[in-house]
């Protein structure tokens, strides 16, 4: 199970990029947030791919398709936020952007915390179910 082991390592330092942005979104800080936005948005990419590959997998062989499906889904719902703060990003308007970060902004940093601990449920469950196989 090493892609879970470092698919909850990639979730901790998303989790810290998530913490600093939130605070440069409070202090309204653009210029700092930007980059890191991007810094998650690049890292999101490479670990999307890799994280709906597995959970695909341990949903088809453990019969688990239903929270699988669930969490595929939060997936494009995240995407959702994710168009929206790039679109404001590229916009280059900063009152647009702070709006944008202080409503979807926020609610993609709380839907990012809360599938992170859903996925880590959905990977503990799947290591129970393989150990009492």
């Amino acid at each position: 199970m090493a892609d879970i082991k470092q698919i909850i390592k990639e979730h901790d330092k998303m989790r810290f990029i998530l913490s600093e942005i939130e605070l440069y979104i409070t202090a309204e800080k653009v210029d700092l947030v930007i980059p890191l936005i991007k810094k998650l948005g690049k890292f999101w990419d490479e670990h999307e791919i890799m994280e709906e590959k597995l959970i695909k997998s341990l949903a088809r062989k453990q019969k688990l398709k239903v929270s699988g499906k669930m969490l595929l889904d939060q997936h494009k719902q995240i995407r959702g936020h994710w168009k929206l703060i790039n679109g404001s990003i590229k916009s280059k308007d900063k009152q647009l952007l702070l709006i944008t970060l202080d409503t979807d902004g926020k609610m993609l940093i709380q839907k990012f915390r809360s599938h992170f601990l859903k996925e880590e449920e959905f990977f503990n469950k799947s290591i129970s179910n393989s150990l009492a196989i």
